[in-house]
Protein backbone atom coordinates (compact mmCIF):
# COMPACT_ATOMS: atom_id res chain seq x y z
CA UNK A 1 0.00 0.00 0.00
CA UNK A 2 1.52 3.27 -1.11
CA UNK A 3 0.39 5.05 1.78
CA UNK A 4 2.57 2.91 4.11
CA UNK A 5 6.26 3.70 4.29
CA UNK A 6 7.97 0.48 5.57
CA UNK A 7 11.36 -0.16 6.73
CA UNK A 8 11.52 -4.04 7.60
CA UNK A 9 9.30 -4.65 10.36
CA UNK A 10 9.08 -0.47 11.16
CA UNK A 11 6.43 0.86 9.77
CA UNK A 12 7.84 4.72 9.44
CA UNK A 13 4.69 6.49 8.60
CA UNK A 14 1.47 6.60 6.60
CA UNK A 15 0.12 9.19 3.89
CA UNK A 16 -3.13 8.38 3.08
CA UNK A 17 -6.45 9.97 4.44
CA UNK A 18 -8.51 7.09 5.29
CA UNK A 19 -11.19 7.90 8.07
CA UNK A 20 -10.97 4.13 8.94
CA UNK A 21 -7.52 1.69 8.60
CA UNK A 22 -7.06 -1.69 8.93
CA UNK A 23 -3.84 -2.83 9.39
CA UNK A 24 -4.20 -6.18 10.47
CA UNK A 25 -5.75 -7.50 6.99
CA UNK A 26 -2.92 -6.14 4.76
CA UNK A 27 -0.78 -8.79 4.00
CA UNK A 28 2.36 -6.52 3.93
CA UNK A 29 1.56 -5.95 7.76
CA UNK A 30 2.43 -9.07 8.82
CA UNK A 31 5.74 -8.64 9.65
CA UNK A 32 5.42 -5.34 10.91
CA UNK A 33 6.31 -4.98 15.16
CA UNK A 34 6.83 -1.79 15.16
CA UNK A 35 5.27 1.74 14.66
CA UNK A 36 7.60 4.98 14.55
CA UNK A 37 7.42 7.82 16.68
CA UNK A 38 5.08 10.38 14.80
CA UNK A 39 4.11 7.95 12.29
CA UNK A 40 0.85 8.38 12.30
CA UNK A 41 0.86 12.23 13.60
CA UNK A 42 -1.56 15.50 12.59
CA UNK A 43 -3.96 12.97 10.64
CA UNK A 44 -7.30 14.54 11.90
CA UNK A 45 -9.08 12.57 9.62
CA UNK A 46 -9.09 9.36 11.12
CA UNK A 47 -11.46 7.75 13.64
CA UNK A 48 -10.61 4.38 13.82
CA UNK A 49 -7.33 2.05 13.46
CA UNK A 50 -6.81 -1.40 13.57
CA UNK A 51 -2.90 -1.91 14.61
CA UNK A 52 -1.44 -5.48 12.99
CA UNK A 53 -1.61 -8.34 14.61
CA UNK A 54 2.13 -8.95 15.55
CA UNK A 55 2.58 -5.47 16.56
CA UNK A 56 4.60 -4.99 19.96
CA UNK A 57 5.92 -1.74 20.31
CA UNK A 58 4.28 2.27 19.96
CA UNK A 59 6.76 4.80 19.07
CA UNK A 60 6.02 8.07 21.40
CA UNK A 61 3.50 10.19 19.95
CA UNK A 62 2.55 7.78 17.34
CA UNK A 63 -0.98 9.21 17.13
CA UNK A 64 0.30 12.71 18.15
CA UNK A 65 -2.54 15.03 17.57
CA UNK A 66 -5.23 12.80 15.47
CA UNK A 67 -8.00 14.31 17.12
CA UNK A 68 -11.04 12.83 15.75
CA UNK A 69 -10.09 9.34 16.69
CA UNK A 70 -12.08 7.85 18.45
CA UNK A 71 -11.42 3.69 18.66
CA UNK A 72 -8.00 1.88 18.35
CA UNK A 73 -7.43 -2.11 18.28
CA UNK A 74 -4.46 -3.98 18.99
CA UNK A 75 -3.48 -7.43 19.05
CA UNK A 76 -2.05 -9.23 22.14
CA UNK A 77 1.54 -8.60 21.77
CA UNK A 78 1.82 -4.66 22.30
CA UNK A 79 4.72 -4.79 25.25
CA UNK A 80 5.12 -0.86 25.06
CA UNK A 81 4.10 2.63 23.79
CA UNK A 82 6.05 5.24 24.25
CA UNK A 83 5.46 8.66 25.97
CA UNK A 84 2.91 10.30 24.60
CA UNK A 85 1.52 7.62 21.95
CA UNK A 86 -1.46 9.05 21.79
CA UNK A 87 -1.25 12.50 22.99
CA UNK A 88 -4.42 14.90 22.16
CA UNK A 89 -6.08 12.30 21.14
CA UNK A 90 -9.03 13.71 22.28
CA UNK A 91 -11.65 11.76 21.19
CA UNK A 92 -10.55 8.36 21.83
CA UNK A 93 -13.16 6.73 23.60
CA UNK A 94 -12.74 2.70 23.20
CA UNK A 95 -9.27 0.97 23.36
CA UNK A 96 -10.46 -2.88 22.05
CA UNK A 97 -7.80 -5.71 22.39
CA UNK A 98 -8.08 -8.96 20.73
CA UNK A 99 -6.92 -12.26 21.62
CA UNK A 100 -6.46 -13.73 18.07
CA UNK A 101 -4.59 -17.28 18.36
CA UNK A 102 -3.52 -16.50 21.62
CA UNK A 103 -5.31 -17.83 25.22
CA UNK A 104 -4.11 -14.78 26.97
CA UNK A 105 -2.38 -11.29 26.25
CA UNK A 106 0.08 -8.99 28.02
CA UNK A 107 -1.22 -5.85 29.59
CA UNK A 108 2.42 -3.49 29.51
CA UNK A 109 1.69 -1.93 26.26
CA UNK A 110 -1.83 -0.92 28.11
CA UNK A 111 -0.47 0.60 31.01
CA UNK A 112 1.59 2.52 29.10
CA UNK A 113 -1.11 3.75 26.84
CA UNK A 114 -3.12 4.62 30.03
CA UNK A 115 -0.40 7.22 30.84
CA UNK A 116 -1.32 9.57 28.15
CA UNK A 117 -5.10 9.26 28.37
CA UNK A 118 -6.43 11.50 30.81
CA UNK A 119 -10.01 11.01 29.53
CA UNK A 120 -13.16 8.58 29.95
CA UNK A 121 -13.04 5.33 27.74
CA UNK A 122 -13.97 1.98 27.25
CA UNK A 123 -11.45 -0.80 27.76
CA UNK A 124 -12.30 -3.63 25.74
CA UNK A 125 -9.96 -6.75 26.92
CA UNK A 126 -10.93 -9.78 24.76
CA UNK A 127 -14.75 -9.13 24.36
CA UNK A 128 -14.54 -7.83 28.19
CA UNK A 129 -15.35 -4.27 29.05
CA UNK A 130 -14.38 -1.79 31.58
CA UNK A 131 -15.30 1.63 31.75
CA UNK A 132 -12.09 3.52 33.03
CA UNK A 133 -13.33 7.27 34.10
CA UNK A 134 -11.46 10.72 33.06
CA UNK A 135 -8.80 13.00 35.81
CA UNK A 136 -7.94 15.68 35.90
CA UNK A 137 -4.78 17.42 37.42
CA UNK A 138 -5.02 21.25 38.82
CA UNK A 139 -1.63 22.95 40.40
CA UNK A 140 -1.83 25.43 43.28
CA UNK A 141 0.80 27.58 44.26
CA UNK A 142 1.46 27.82 47.83
CA UNK A 143 3.46 30.74 48.40
CA UNK A 144 4.27 30.56 51.55
CA UNK A 145 6.00 27.04 51.97
CA UNK A 146 7.10 27.70 48.05
CA UNK A 147 5.54 24.32 46.39
CA UNK A 148 3.30 23.50 44.10
CA UNK A 149 0.69 21.39 45.16
CA UNK A 150 -0.99 18.88 42.48
CA UNK A 151 -4.53 18.49 43.06
CA UNK A 152 -6.37 15.60 41.53
CA UNK A 153 -9.74 15.52 40.06
CA UNK A 154 -11.93 12.75 39.33
CA UNK A 155 -11.08 8.72 40.16
CA UNK A 156 -9.47 7.63 36.60
CA UNK A 157 -6.14 7.73 38.34
CA UNK A 158 -7.42 5.51 40.85
CA UNK A 159 -9.00 3.28 38.60
CA UNK A 160 -6.12 2.97 36.07
CA UNK A 161 -4.09 1.38 38.68
CA UNK A 162 -6.58 -1.45 38.27
CA UNK A 163 -4.76 -2.24 34.94
CA UNK A 164 -1.51 -4.52 35.70
CA UNK A 165 0.91 -5.93 33.13
CA UNK A 166 -0.66 -9.12 33.68
CA UNK A 167 -4.14 -8.46 33.75
CA UNK A 168 -6.93 -7.05 35.71
CA UNK A 169 -8.00 -6.43 39.31
CA UNK A 170 -11.27 -7.08 39.29
CA UNK A 171 -11.67 -6.73 42.83
CA UNK A 172 -9.60 -3.24 43.67
CA UNK A 173 -11.84 -2.70 40.50
CA UNK A 174 -15.30 -2.93 42.44
CA UNK A 175 -13.83 -2.07 45.79
CA UNK A 176 -13.10 1.44 44.41
CA UNK A 177 -16.68 2.15 43.28
CA UNK A 178 -17.79 1.19 46.58
CA UNK A 179 -15.37 3.65 48.43
CA UNK A 180 -15.78 6.65 45.49
CA UNK A 181 -19.29 5.97 43.76
CA UNK A 182 -20.39 9.26 45.68
CA UNK A 183 -17.77 11.44 44.38
CA UNK A 184 -18.00 10.35 40.70
CA UNK A 185 -20.02 11.94 38.37
CA UNK A 186 -23.23 10.53 37.73
CA UNK A 187 -22.63 9.85 34.52
CA UNK A 188 -19.78 7.83 34.76
CA UNK A 189 -20.75 6.11 37.55
CA UNK A 190 -23.76 4.60 35.63
CA UNK A 191 -21.02 3.59 32.91
CA UNK A 192 -18.91 1.85 35.44
CA UNK A 193 -21.79 -0.06 37.00
CA UNK A 194 -22.86 -1.00 33.28
CA UNK A 195 -20.72 -2.35 31.75
CA UNK A 196 -19.53 -4.41 35.10
CA UNK A 197 -23.10 -6.03 34.96
CA UNK A 198 -22.65 -5.97 30.98
CA UNK A 199 -19.44 -8.17 31.77
CA UNK A 200 -19.51 -9.60 35.02
CA UNK A 201 -15.92 -11.14 35.02
CA UNK A 202 -14.99 -12.19 38.40
CA UNK A 203 -17.98 -10.29 39.88
CA UNK A 204 -19.00 -11.11 42.97
CA UNK A 205 -22.34 -11.18 44.55
CA UNK A 206 -22.16 -8.16 46.69
CA UNK A 207 -20.58 -6.00 43.96
CA UNK A 208 -23.33 -7.04 41.39
CA UNK A 209 -25.84 -5.97 43.74
CA UNK A 210 -24.39 -2.17 44.95
CA UNK A 211 -23.91 -1.69 41.07
CA UNK A 212 -27.50 -2.97 40.83
CA UNK A 213 -28.55 -0.95 43.54
CA UNK A 214 -26.88 2.49 42.24
CA UNK A 215 -28.50 1.82 38.83
CA UNK A 216 -31.67 1.33 40.00
CA UNK A 217 -31.84 4.68 41.90
CA UNK A 218 -31.23 6.06 38.93
CA UNK A 219 -33.52 4.13 36.79
CA UNK A 220 -36.09 6.90 36.00
CA UNK A 221 -33.27 9.28 34.33
CA UNK A 222 -31.52 6.36 32.27
CA UNK A 223 -34.91 5.04 30.86
CA UNK A 224 -35.86 8.36 30.02
CA UNK A 225 -32.33 8.90 28.12
CA UNK A 226 -32.61 5.39 26.84
CA UNK A 227 -35.73 6.53 24.92
CA UNK A 228 -35.34 9.68 23.87
CA UNK A 229 -32.01 8.36 22.11
CA UNK A 230 -34.15 5.82 20.89
CA UNK A 231 -31.40 2.74 21.48
CA UNK A 232 -33.10 -0.48 21.58
CA UNK A 233 -30.08 -2.26 21.55
CA UNK A 234 -28.94 -0.39 24.72
CA UNK A 235 -32.65 -0.23 26.39
CA UNK A 236 -32.65 -4.80 25.95
CA UNK A 237 -29.14 -4.80 27.92
CA UNK A 238 -31.05 -2.50 30.37
CA UNK A 239 -33.72 -4.67 30.86
CA UNK A 240 -31.20 -7.91 31.47
CA UNK A 241 -29.90 -6.66 34.74
CA UNK A 242 -32.61 -6.88 36.67
CA UNK A 243 -33.72 -3.40 37.36
CA UNK A 244 -37.37 -4.51 37.50
CA UNK A 245 -38.12 -7.27 39.83
CA UNK A 246 -42.17 -7.05 39.26
CA UNK A 247 -45.01 -6.46 36.53
CA UNK A 248 -45.16 -3.08 38.87
CA UNK A 249 -42.17 -1.96 38.52
CA UNK A 250 -42.29 -2.56 34.45
CA UNK A 251 -45.66 -0.86 34.94
CA UNK A 252 -43.48 2.57 36.54
CA UNK A 253 -41.19 2.12 33.25
CA UNK A 254 -44.35 2.20 30.86
CA UNK A 255 -45.20 4.98 32.57
CA UNK A 256 -41.95 6.93 31.79
CA UNK A 257 -41.42 5.56 28.32
CA UNK A 258 -45.14 5.79 26.85
CA UNK A 259 -44.84 10.13 26.29
CA UNK A 260 -41.51 10.27 24.85
CA UNK A 261 -43.06 8.04 21.90
CA UNK A 262 -39.87 5.68 21.13
CA UNK A 263 -42.38 2.47 19.88
CA UNK A 264 -39.74 -0.06 19.55
CA UNK A 265 -38.75 0.60 23.58
CA UNK A 266 -42.07 0.13 24.38
CA UNK A 267 -42.87 -2.94 22.36
CA UNK A 268 -39.65 -4.05 24.15
CA UNK A 269 -40.93 -2.85 27.71
CA UNK A 270 -44.38 -4.89 27.02
CA UNK A 271 -42.15 -8.00 25.63
CA UNK A 272 -40.15 -7.99 28.88
CA UNK A 273 -43.18 -7.13 31.11
CA UNK A 274 -45.05 -10.84 29.22
CA UNK A 275 -42.44 -12.51 30.40
CA UNK A 276 -42.75 -11.37 34.26
CA UNK A 277 -46.54 -12.38 33.93
CA UNK A 278 -46.07 -15.85 32.40
CA UNK A 279 -43.49 -15.88 35.30
CA UNK A 280 -46.02 -15.25 37.48
CA UNK A 281 -48.19 -17.51 36.54
CA UNK A 282 -46.34 -20.47 36.55
CA UNK A 283 -45.21 -19.58 40.42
Amino acid sequence: MKDLILDGCVLKQYTGDAMRLDLSCMREMDAVTEIAPYAFREHRELKEVILPEHLKNIGHNAFYNCRMLESVTMGPEVESAGDGAFRNCQALHRILVYYGSRTSLTLRGIRDILKSLDGAFLLDLGGNGLFIPEYLYEYEENNEARIINQITHGAGVTYRECIGTDGVDYGMYDRIFHDMAFVMQETEGIQIAWYRLLYPAQLGAEAAERYRSYLKERRKTILRELMKRQDADRLREWLSFGIYGSTEDVDEALDEAYPIGFAEGVRELLLFRRQYETEEMIL
